[in-house]
């Protein structure tokens, strides 16, 4: 695993994230990615903030009294690693589970991960995230 490259934020879900896998009790868990790591660290932070019965985010300084407790989700928004259509929030239904909430910077050129309203995280092409519903729009 190669820890050493990208933002201080992302090594860290990398280091926990494998401290956390060696504690299985032997079971092989799959190799994460930092990007599948960092955009469900979002897909928490939205959960914790919608727990608290507040409607959908605007900006970034809403999630803001949540940053203690998801330092590198807040860090990947602010510096712009993850982008969110603000407005939006998570959601039920077939509807939410195709909708994109959020998504890593890169996606739309090269593909990766996204954060979905129903608050999954999965793995697009570039294609499929021109193709798929975006939140608020």
């Amino acid at each position: 695993m190669q820890v050493s490259q990208g933002p201080w934020y992302v090594r860290l879900i990398v280091v926990l994230a494998a401290t956390i896998a060696g504690c299985g009790g032997g079971s092989a868990a799959a190799p994460r990615s930092v990007e599948q790591l960092s955009i469900e660290q979002v897909g928490l932070l939205f959960r914790a903030y919608k727990k608290g019965q507040h409607p959908p985010p605007k900006n970034l300084k809403e999630l803001l009294p949540l940053e203690q407790g998801y330092p590198a989700a807040v860090a990947a928004l602010r510096q712009k690693e993850v982008v969110v259509f603000w407005g939006a929030g998570l959601a039920d239904g077939s509807e939410a589970a195709t909708t994109v909430l959020a998504y890593h910077k890169q996606v739309p050129e090269t593909g990766g991960e996204v954060l979905m309203r129903d608050g999954t995280a999965r793995t697009m092409t570039a294609e499929e995230f021109k193709a798929a519903p975006k939140a608020g729009k």
